[in-house]
C-alpha cells in the first residue's frame, strides 16, 4: 500500500506537470514567490517555491509543519521567511524596475494562496501569472487538442457530421459522448479532487479552471471518441484500417498532452481519464449500443423511455442543489442526445428514414466538385439555422423559466441575493436542457428537411438506420 501511495503521490506532483509545460515552451515572466501548502497522509506540509530563473530547475524545499505551526501566524512568518530565502538568488539577476515589479509579484504571490480551516491550499484562479510562449508549434498543436475535447467542437463536429457523413455513425457517436461525459464529470464531482496547484503550474487557459481535475474528462473522451469512431466507420465502410488508426492516435495524444501543457491535469489525472475512458467504451458501451440505438430509433414508447432514463440523469446528478460547470455541460450533453433522438424517432415514425437496400460494408462514394459545393451549403445553412435555434429557445425558455419561479431575469444573471442557490440552480439547468434538446432536434429533423426542400440534401440520409 505505502508504494502505490508514493506511486499515485509521485503522479500527482505538480511538478511533473510544470516541467512538461517548460519542457514544450512555456515559460514564466513572473514568479510567485509564496510556498504551497497542502496535507498529506494526515500530516501538514509546505513547499517553498523560490523563483526560477527563465526556465532552469526549482530549487525546492519541503518542510514539514506541525499543527502549531499550521497556525496562521506561523503560516504567515513561514511566507515571510520563504520569500526572504527565495529573493536571495533573484536580486542578484534583477535590477531597477525589475526589482520594482519584484516587489510587487512578492505582494501578489502572498495572496496568491490561502488556507483552509482543514489546512488545505485553495487557489485564486483569478490570479495573473504572467508567462511567454517560445515553442509556438507545440503551443497551436496542444491548444488545437485541447479543443478535440471541447463542448464548442463537438457542437460543430455532430452536426457537420450528420449532415455530411453519416447518421447511423452519428448517432453512436452521441450515444458514447454521453456515456463518457456523464461518467466521468459525475466522478469529478463526487471525488472532488483540485486541479494541479497553481504555482508551481501555470494555467494557460482558465475555461476549465472551476471544475475540479480527476479523473481528465476530456482524456476519457479523447480516447473513447476516435476509438469508437474507428469502430463504427471500419464496420459500416471499407478502407485501410490505418486510415483510421493514425487520425485517431493523433486526436487522443494532442488531446491527453493538451492537459498538461494547458496546466489543467495532473498525469494521475490524465492516465486514469485514459484508463475509465477505455473501460468504459469497451464494457459499458460498446457491447450494447447497437441495440440501444435500433430501439430508440424504431420502437413505438422509445420517446417516453429515453426521457425518463434522461430526466433521471439529471435529477441524480451527484451534484445536490449546487451549481457547477461540470453540471451544467452534463445537462447540455443529456438534452442533446434527447434532441437528437426525438428528431431521429420522428423521422422513422413518420417513414421519412428506412434501411438501405443493400447491407454494410459500402463503399466509399468519394465527392465531386457538385458534392462538395453541397457540402458547403449544406454546413452553412445547417450551422445558420442551429444558431437561430439556439438563440431563440435560449431566450424564450430563460424568460418562462424566470416567469414560472416568479424570478427577475436580471435579478438571476447577476445573482443577486434575493435568489436562492436552489432557484439559480433550476433556472441554469432548465433552461439549457431546453435550449440543447430543440438544438438537438434541429440538427437531426428541422435542418434535413430544408436541404431536402431545397435540394441539397445527402441522399443516403434517409436510410441510415
Amino acid at each position: 500500500m505505502d508504494y502505490l501511495r508514493n506511486v499515485i503521490d509521485t503522479l500527482q506532483d505538480p511538478y511533473l506537470v510544470s516541467r512538461f509545460q517548460r519542457y514544450f515552451g512555456i515559460r514564466e515572466t513572473s514568479y510567485p514567490e509564496a510556498p504551497k501548502f497542502y496535507q498529506r497522509n494526515g500530516r501538514s506540509y509546505a513547499r517553498d517555491l523560490s523563483p526560477v530563473s527563465h526556465g532552469q530547475d526549482e530549487y525546492v524545499e519541503t518542510t514539514t509543519l506541525n499543527d502549531e505551526q499550521s497556525s496562521g501566524a506561523a503560516v504567515k512568518r513561514f511566507v515571510e521567511n520563504s520569500s526572504t530565502h527565495g529573493n536571495q538568488g533573484s536580486d542578484d539577476e534583477t535590477s531597477g524596475s525589475d526589482s520594482a515589479g519584484s516587489g510587487k509579484s512578492k505582494i501578489k504571490a502572498l495572496l496568491f494562496q490561502s488556507m483552509t480551516a482543514e489546512g488545505e491550499y485553495t487557489d485564486s484562479d483569478g490570479e495573473t501569472r504572467d508567462f511567454i510562449v517560445t515553442k509556438p508549434f507545440w503551443h497551436a498543436l496542444f491548444v488545437f487538442g485541447s479543443a478535440l475535447g471541447d463542448e464548442l467542437f463537438y457542437a460543430t463536429f455532430f452536426p457537420l457530421w450528420f449532415w455530411n457523413i453519416d447518421g447511423a455513425v452519428g448517432r453512436r457517436a452521441v450515444l458514447v459522448w454521453y456515456g463518457i461525459m456523464y461518467i466521468g464529470q459525475a466522478m469529478k464531482d463526487v471525488l472532488k479532487i483540485p486541479r494541479p496547484a497553481c504555482p508551481p503550474v501555470i494555467r494557460v487557459q482558465k475555461k476549465w479552471a472551476l471544475e475540479y481535475g480527476f479523473p481528465s474528462t476530456h482524456s476519457m473522451i479523447g480516447i473513447a471518441m476516435p476509438a469508437a469512431l474507428s469502430i463504427f466507420t471500419i464496420e459500416r465502410y471499407q478502407y485501410p484500417v490505418i486510415l483510421a488508426v493514425i487520425p485517431a492516435l493523433f486526436w487522443c495524444l494532442s488531446v491527453c498532452g493538451s492537459r498538461l501543457y494547458l496546466g489543467m491535469h495532473s498525469v494521475l489525472d490524465v492516465l486514469a481519464g485514459l484508463f475509465l475512458g477505455v473501460l468504459v467504451l469497451c464494457c459499458l458501451i460498446l457491447p450494447y449500443i447497437d441495440a440501444v440505438d435500433e430501439y430508440l430509433v424504431t420502437n413505438t414508447y422509445s420517446p417516453i423511455a429515453l426521457s425518463a432514463v434522461i430526466a433521471l440523469s439529471v435529477l441524480l446528478y451527484p451534484a445536490g442543489n449546487t451549481w457547477t460547470p461540470a453540471r451544467g455541460d452534463t445537462v447540455i450533453i443529456c438534452a442533446v442526445v434527447l434532441g437528437i433522438y426525438s428528431g431521429a424517432w420522428m423521422n422513422y415514425s413518420k417513414h421519412l428514414i428506412s434501411a438501405a437496400s443493400s447491407a454494410p460494408p459500402y463503399a466509399i462514394i468519394w465527392p465531386t466538385y457538385e458534392m462538395w459545393g453541397q457540402v458547403l451549403a449544406r454546413s452553412s445553412i445547417g450551422l445558420c439555422s442551429v444558431l437561430a435555434t439556439r438563440a431563440i429557445f435560449r431566450s424564450l425558455s430563460y424568460a418562462t423559466v424566470c416567469a414560472l419561479l416568479r424570478l427577475n431575469q436580471q435579478d438571476v444573471t447577476l445573482r443577486r441575493a434575493n435568489v436562492s442557490p436552489r432557484q439559480f440552480v433550476i433556472v441554469e439547468l432548465s433552461y439549457k436542457f431546453m435550449t440543447y434538446a430543440a438544438v438537438g432536434f434541429d440538427i437531426i429533423y428541422t435542418a434535413p428537411l430544408v436541404f431536402r426542400l431545397i435540394g441539397i440534401e445527402r441522399p443516403e440520409f434517409y436510410t441510415e438506420v
